[in-house]
């Protein structure tokens, strides 16, 4: 009997500045934080699949990962600017 790929439980990503990511992940996009140690690692619900944060080593660079939302939204465009606007992140 053969078994299919029915989907992701977890995706992650390497990041540099785990606070400021956590804090786009949490706040701006409105993820629910389930699970954090300290800077090394953070994990979100993200419906049905899990999204984790994992820190790069100091001064290392590695290119992000994909993350592909299977339903789309209505998304009111002036609610997000507001809320991209404090992290100072631009459109």
């Amino acid at each position: 009997m053969s078994e299919q790929l029915k989907g992701a439980d977890l995706v992650y990503f390497f990041v540099s500045d785990m606070e400021r990511a956590v804090t786009f992940y949490r706040d701006v996009l409105g993820l629910r934080l389930v699970y954090r140690t300290g800077d090394d690692w953070a994990q979100f619900e993200a419906g049905s699949v899990q999204l984790g944060l994992h820190a790069s080593a100091k001064g290392e660079h590695r290119p992000g990962g994909t993350l592909a939302f299977s339903r789309a939204v209505p998304i009111d465009k002036l609610h997000i600017q507001t809320r991209l606007k404090p992290h100072a992140i631009q459109r």
